[in-house]
């Protein structure tokens, strides 16, 4: 299930319209309606803000099992150059926490993604190496 399906799912668990989501999100309808719909990129801020809103763990949307990692994997092909793919689907495993790091790289313009993944791929090098 996508992310956005997921959103959309959880608010309707909450028993929450799109317009009482919006309001205490403090957004109009309209952007909700268009984030749910995937017309409309969710900003990493507006996902924690949604999390706290419905009240629900992170692990709702980002499950940390091996089967969401490999999917999590294939879906990022398009957005990312094969090398870094192997070393974010490594850097999942090993560091599940990593999740929210990824998912604000993934709405950065191309430029400033491929840079901010080599640098979080160098930075969890290092605290691997140093046993962080």
């Amino acid at each position: 299930m996508s992310l956005v399906h997921k959103i959309t799912e959880l608010r309707k668990l909450r028993g929450l319209t799109q317009e009482e989501a919006a309001k205490r999100l403090n957004i109009s309808r309209a952007t909700l309606s268009r984030y749910e719909n995937g017309q409309q990129s969710i900003p990493a801020e507006m996902i924690e803000k949604i999390l706290h809103v419905y009240d629900a763990p992170i692990t709702t949307l980002f499950p940390t099992d091996e089967e969401t990692v490999q999917s999590s994997a294939s879906v990022l092909r398009e957005r990312f150059e094969k090398s870094d793919l192997e070393r974010i689907h490594q850097l999942l495993k090993e560091y599940p926490e990593l999740q929210q790091s990824l998912v604000e790289i993934y709405h950065f313009p191309q430029k400033k993604r491929d840079l901010s993944v080599k640098q979080l791929v160098h930075l969890t090098q290092f605290f691997k190496k140093e046993k962080i």
